[in-house]
Order: structure tokens, then C-alpha cells, then sequence
């Protein structure tokens, strides 16, 4: 899939990634709107021109004030009804300047003298219908309602443009919205590819070396633990989150595999292991990167002496934290694997910045521990 086929489905799941709040408005909603606005303005107009003529002592009715009003601004609200269908439909393309002045040009040229007419036909039909002439008819035509016409029909015009840009800056924002939420999705499974093809080459270095220096079968115990290990590592391809126990457990048989070719040498000590982790949700293949960069920080003492990782679970403010600490003098895990720099990239796209992965020296009486520690919100796992 390239890039345009991703903004393209980008686009068409904004219905359904986007909350309903920020939805645009279907077009066909506006016509009702349209004429219920200009059905108001023709009652206020009504009402407003019945107490005039009551004051000068002329006989009239509300009721056909009203009507007289409705009948009058007819042209104007299927005026706006098509400049809506026209900019809906034609969108980018009639927002253009030159389509703007255009529209424009049209209007005072040919709408303005049709509405015009279209007035002073409905008057002069009202007062006599027998007497309908062009005469009767310029005749009621008075510059006043000449300058009233172009102020109303420049207003529906300048209603109709404001909402337009409006629409189309909603559209761009939900479109940008969509493709950046795809482009975050992309970049995540991108980062967990990264991150299993590496875990599967370490590890085959590990089964390399128990081949080549240990005795056969503990290399045969080896291949039947990594082959579980590589089972989990298949069930996270196919999920979007997974809990924090599952990503414990791999952990576990991690260990077993490192543990056929260390022996006892590698001592893991786990700290809140006894509670379980459930209902905390992670993204997959997370811990299990940090707690390969401390074993191959210490490789070379693992060879020859034992050495002790603290695996340690808490939880904290909200978070759940996960550190892994050795005692080692190395400068930064940096230097033996990318994993550091990988696995903030991936909680931070998931978490924003409530989630963070580092790394902290801490200094005791015990000695120098250098401390891989992943932070994120402690939310609660969604049933499948």
C-alpha cells in the first residue's frame, strides 16, 4: 500500500474513527436550515410591515403581510438552496476566486433584475390582476427595494461562502486528523516489525552458540523454548494490545532460553511478581527488547560469573512502571541496542506524553545500577 491508497482509506474510515461531535454536517440538512432562516426573516418582516400600515390607518391582516413576504424572498431561499447543492458539489472548485467573481458577476447581472421582476409582477398582480402590464409593473419597482434586493442577495451570498469555508476546513481538519491517526498506526507496526526480526536474530545467535559451545540436547531444550517463546511473539503480530501479564510471561520464557546458556550464572530477580497483571493493557513486544539489551549489557560477565537482573512491577500515580537494572559500568544501554530509543517511540505514539522509556544510573552502597525504566497510563484491558 503506498502512501495516497493510505490517505485515501484514511479518508474513507473518518466516519468511523472521528467522535460524532466533530462530524460534518451532510449537505442535504442545510437546505431545511435555509428555508427555516429565510421563513423567520419573511415572518419578522411581516409582522414589522403589518404595525406600519396599522399606524398609518390602512387595513391589513398578519396573516397576509406574511404571506406576502413568504412570497416575495420565494426566489431568494431557492437562491441559496442552489448556491448550497452548487458548493457542496463542486466543493474546492467553486471556492476558487475566479468562480467566486464569477458567481457574483451572475447574480447582479441576471438574478437581481429576474428578482426584481418577479416582485414587481407578484405587486402589481395583487393589486389588480386585471391591469398587469410593464408599465404597472416598473411602476413598483422603486430604487429602495432596487437597494434592498442587492443587500439580501449579497447576504444569502456571503451566508452561503462563510459556510462554505467552514465546511471545507472541517473537511481538512478530519481529513489531516484520519491520516495522521493511519500514520500513527503505520509508524507503530512499523516499530514492532523492527523489533521482532531483531528479538528473532538475537535469538538465533543464542541457539548459534549453544550449538556450537554446549552439549546437544541443552541446544534441543533451547530451540523447544525459543519455538514457545516464538509462539507469543506470533500471538502479539495479531493483536493491537495485549496485558501486561501476557508480556510478563514472555519475559519468563525469555529467561528459560537465556537460562540454558547461562545456567545459573544469570540470576533474575523479580520484584511484584506476585500479583497478577490482567487488566492492564500494553502494546505487544514492549518489555521484552529492554530486558534483552540487559542480558547482552552483561554477556561477557555472564560468562564467566553470575550476574543479577532486577525485573521490577509497580504501579504508581496511575502508571504502571516496569524497571530493569544491572550492576554494570556501561554508559548507556544505547551502546549495546537500539531497543531504548524504539520502544519510547512506540509508548509514546500510544500513550502521548503520559508515557515515557529511559534510562537512570543509580548509585548504592550495593554499587553502580544502570536502570532501563518504561512508564505508561495503567488503563484497563478491553475485552476482546
Amino acid at each position: 500500500m503506498d502512501f495516497s491508497d493510505s490517505i485515501y482509506n484514511s479518508r474513507l474510515a473518518i466516519d468511523r474513527t472521528r467522535p460524532a461531535k466533530h462530524r460534518v454536517t451532510p449537505w442535504w440538512k442545510v437546505i431545511p436550515v435555509v428555508c427555516a432562516v429565510w421563513s423567520v426573516f419573511a415572518v419578522l418582516a411581516g409582522v414589522a410591515n403589518f404595525f406600519d400600515l396599522r399606524m398609518l390607518g390602512m387595513h391589513a391582516s398578519l396573516s397576509g403581510q406574511v404571506s406576502l413576504f413568504m412570497a416575495l424572498l420565494s426566489l431568494k431561499v431557492i437562491l441559496s438552496c442552489v448556491l448550497a447543492l452548487y458548493f457542496e458539489r463542486a466543493q474546492d472548485e467553486a471556492l476558487r476566486v475566479k468562480h467566486l467573481f464569477r458567481i457574483f458577476f451572475y447574480l447582479m447581472l441576471f438574478f437581481l433584475p429576474l428578482n426584481l421582476c418577479f416582485e414587481g409582477l407578484y405587486i402589481a398582480y395583487r393589486r389588480d390582476p386585471s391591469q398587469v402590464s410593464w408599465i404597472s409593473i416598473t411602476e413598483v419597482i422603486s430604487p429602495m427595494s432596487l437597494w434592498m434586493d442587492m443587500v439580501l442577495i449579497n447576504f444569502a451570498y456571503s451566508v452561503q461562502l462563510a459556510y462554505s469555508f467552514w465546511r471545507k476546513n472541517q473537511r481538512q481538519f478530519l481529513e489531516a486528523q484520519a491520516a495522521r491517526q493511519h500514520y500513527l498506526q503505520l509508524r507503530m507496526q512499523q516499530l514492532q516489525g523492527q523489533l521482532e526480526p531483531y528479538f528473532l536474530l538475537s535469538s538465533l545467535e543464542d541457539i548459534t552458540d549453544l550449538v556450537l559451545h554446549a552439549d546437544p540436547q541443552v541446544a534441543t531444550k533451547a530451540l523447544a523454548r525459543l519455538s514457545e517463546l516464538l509462539r507469543h511473539v506470533l500471538d502479539s503480530a495479531e493483536d493491537e494490545w495485549r496485558s501486561v501479564e501476557d508480556e510478563l510471561k514472555v519475559l519468563q520464557d525469555y529467561v528459560a532460553v537465556q537460562t540454558l546458556r547461562f545456567g545459573d550464572n544469570l540470576k533474575i530477580n523479580y520484584v511484584g511478581r506476585d500479583r497478577t497483571w490482567e487488566t492492564i493493557a500494553c502494546p505487544p513486544m514492549l518489555f521484552l527488547p529492554l530486558l534483552d539489551a540487559a542480558v547482552r549489557a552483561c554477556t561477557d560477565k555472564l560468562l564467566s560469573s553470575s550476574q543479577e537482573i532486577v525485573v521490577a512491577c509497580s504501579r504508581e500515580d496511575g502508571n504502571f512502571v516496569l524497571r530493569i537494572s544491572i550492576y554494570s559500568f556501561l554508559a548507556s544501554f544505547g551502546q549495546i541496542s537500539p531497543a531504548l530509543q524504539e520502544v519510547n517511540e512506540r509508548v509514546r505514539l500510544a500513550f502521548g506524553n503520559l508515557a515515557y522509556c529511559d534510562e537512570r544510573v543509580i548509585l548504592g552502597q550495593s554499587g553502580r545500577r544502570l536502570a532501563l525504566i518504561l512508564s505508561f497510563p495503567a488503563r484497563e484491558r478491553e475485552d476482546d
